[in-house]
């Protein structure tokens, strides 16, 4: 015979100022696994777990090797599509180095940018 008595329900065992993720998920929107993944990494990490930065990926195409051979090209007066074609890299990526200053484009004057924008009309 059983002297503890019934097994009480879930709802028992839960204190009272908790809500099961099944009701929050519907209040928030959220699905239901989402919600349990959240509520297991702030038990693991806190609130730091959901504020830290991601880590930077690190590219593996412009290694320093490729660099030295872009700015070749570049100093030489090619293009950033001829470079790009030359070298095996993707145009977006050349950009992207010229554009956070680890390539610099020879070719690129205030000149330059006169002519496209019409300014330097005569």
């Amino acid at each position: 015979m059983n002297k503890a008595g019934p097994t009480p329900s879930p709802e028992r065992l839960r204190p009272p100022d908790l809500v099961p993720c099944e009701q929050r998920s519907v209040e928030f929107g959220v699905p239901k696994r989402t919600l349990k993944r959240y509520t297991s990494r702030y038990r693991e990490s806190g609130l730091s777990a959901f504020i830290k930065p991601a880590a930077r990926r690190v590219g593996h195409r412009l290694t320093p090797e490729r660099l030295v051979a872009a700015q070749a090209l570049l100093d030489g007066g090619m293009d950033v599509a001829k470079v790009s074609e030359q070298t095996g890299i993707l145009v977006t990526t050349v950009r992207k180095a010229i554009q956070a200053g680890r390539l610099r484009d020879q070719k690129k004057s205030v000149c330059s940018g006169l002519h496209r924008s019409g300014l330097n009309q005569e």
